[in-house]
């Protein structure tokens, strides 16, 4: 299974921020940056054709800017939803 690699030790992107949530899972700039590490994952699966994996992805991030009251970006991520669906 491929991972994205943010640290260069190994932890992968997701446990280090869910590291991050466990501590402060209410912190906005956390849930902004797990939104934001989701969406760029939505779009390397959308580049790979893997468009079930993509459009998990783009909702979970749809769903934590929500969370956090960022709406800026609804409209893309509901466009490459449909893209991918």
């Amino acid at each position: 299974k491929r991972r994205l690699i943010l640290d260069g030790k190994g932890k992968d992107d997701d446990n280090l921020i869910d590291e991050l949530l466990a501590e402060k899972p209410e912190d906005k700039e956390c849930l902004g940056i797990k939104s934001l590490i989701v969406f760029r994952k939505g779009e390397i699966a959308q580049t790979l054709k893997e468009r079930a994996e993509a459009k998990r992805f783009y909702q979970e991030s749809l769903a934590l800017d929500s969370k956090i009251g960022n709406h800026k970006g609804d409209q893309l991520i509901e466009r490459l939803i449909r893209e991918v669906s």
